[in-house]
């Protein structure tokens, strides 16, 4: 099944072709210094027309780091759709208490 192994990095561009993957998933890579809320573009770019974006947004970056305007540009230029998303959930069981995820569903148009 995996016979190909790229190495990218979220927030340039990915190395598929529009339309590659019939979804994404992504946890734990929407947070503090890691993966940009820009990264979802290209994303939603690789991920075909009735795919689904399923991922998760830590609560400390979601404003400071652009999540919900990069939501809404994707909805306003037709690129995606809401589904569903969580209520506010801590990410750890035990470490860091107070941490809070959301968890999104999107479908790609």
């Amino acid at each position: 099944a995996y016979s190909d192994l790229k190495q990218a990095m979220l927030g340039e561009t990915l190395p598929w072709p529009d339309g590659y993957f019939r979804a994404f998933f992504s946890t734990g890579v929407f947070t503090i210094s890691h993966a940009p809320a820009t990264g979802l573009h290209e994303l939603v770019r690789i991920t075909r027309q009735g795919g689904h974006a399923i991922f998760t947004v830590r609560d400390q970056v979601f404003e400071s780091g652009g999540f919900q305007a990069v939501f809404d540009e994707l909805e306003q230029a037709g690129k995606w759709r809401p589904i569903e998303e969580s209520p506010w959930f801590r990410c750890y069981a035990i470490a860091e208490p107070d941490a809070l995820v959301k968890t999104f569903v999107f479908e790609v148009l």
